[in-house]
């Protein structure tokens, strides 16, 4: 049974800090309030909706980057065409 009770209180934890409702828009002044203006609104959105509304993760990522981004701007150079097969025309 404590195994239980430990599980709830992880979950109990975990919950109270998420943010919705009423809560949603004082916690996004606060956050760009603490970027001192370096993040826009959407791009604190993004961030909250990337951390499941947890603004703690949400900092995180404005920090050091929004999960996915790396990963995208890899694909996108991986499919870039390189500059020296641009250079030479193709006969057909």
């Amino acid at each position: 049974m404590a195994k239980a009770s430990t599980e709830a209180d992880i979950y109990g934890l975990a919950a109270s800090n998420l943010v919705a409702g009423s809560n949603l828009e004082g916690t996004v002044q606060s956050i760009l309030e603490m970027g001192g203006g370096a993040w826009d609104r959407d791009t604190v959105m993004r961030a909250l909706g990337a951390a499941y509304n947890n603004p703690e993760r949400a900092v995180e990522y404005l920090y050091t980057g929004l999960p996915g981004q790396a990963e995208a701007s890899a694909v996108v150079q991986a499919l870039s065409v390189p500059a020296a097969v641009q250079a030479f025309p193709t006969s057909g």
